[in-house]
């Protein structure tokens, strides 16, 4: 913390590096990789899906960015602007806990105001987008339907389900809302809706 918003340099020595064998990616025990020529490619396969996200979050952020900024909310329902300060705040206090810290102690020290002011601040932005988002949902029928929102749990059971010790839909209910669910897949699909359509204009960054 004592060196929160401050220009800092780090030295570090390193004292060595791995050289890879055919023997020692082998006792990695990677599936369907055994030698030096596979683990490359697979890693180059990870980097490149990386990659390619991140262009495709870059996409979506400006498509998102642009579309809020052309709009105009005229009404924030108290409910929805409530479900995001709490959500916000969720948010804060867990990320705060990775640091040892409470959540007042976390803003006041990364961003300089409470907890509740910057809650308020983020919650009134994220129910504009929120707001908006329902709207194309409801004009496009992009709302998630039952049968969805049980597909995307189960296929979460199915990946994530042993390492959060979660079993079945009730478990995972338990611990999150059917709300949030529908808003997180809902967002997902007028995100991918707004790509489909709108113009997109690829801008190449000049080599330095």
């Amino acid at each position: 913390t004592e060196l929160a918003g401050k220009e800092t340099v780090f030295t570090v020595t390193v004292k060595g590096k791995t050289q890879y064998t055919d023997a020692t990616v082998k006792a990695l025990g990677y599936e369907n990789i055994s030698n030096v020529k596979e683990y490359g490619e697979a890693i180059e396969t990870m980097l490149n899906y990386e990659a390619e996200q991140a262009h495709n979050d870059e996409v979506a952020y400006a498509i998102c960015d642009i579309l809020v900024g052309n709009s105009v909310v005229s009404k924030i329902p108290s409910n929805i602007f409530e479900e995001q300060k709490t959500f916000v705040i969720a948010q804060v206090e867990t990320e705060a806990a990775s640091f040892g810290l409470d959540g007042d102690t976390y803003t006041q020290a990364y961003i300089g105001v409470n907890l509740a002011d910057y809650a308020v601040t983020v919650a009134e932005e994220y129910s504009v987008q929120a707001v908006i988002f329902q709207a194309i949902a409801n004009i496009e029928g992009l709302n998630p339907t039952e049968d969805e929102m049980k597909e995307y749990i189960e296929g979460f059971i199915d990946i994530y389900g042993e390492s959060y010790n979660i079993k079945t839909v009730e478990d995972f209910y338990k611990t999150n809302s059917e709300n949030d669910v529908r808003m997180y897949m809902m967002q997902e699909k007028d995100v991918k809706f707004l790509k489909e359509h709108a113009t997109i204009t690829e801008v190449s960054t000049p080599a330095k």
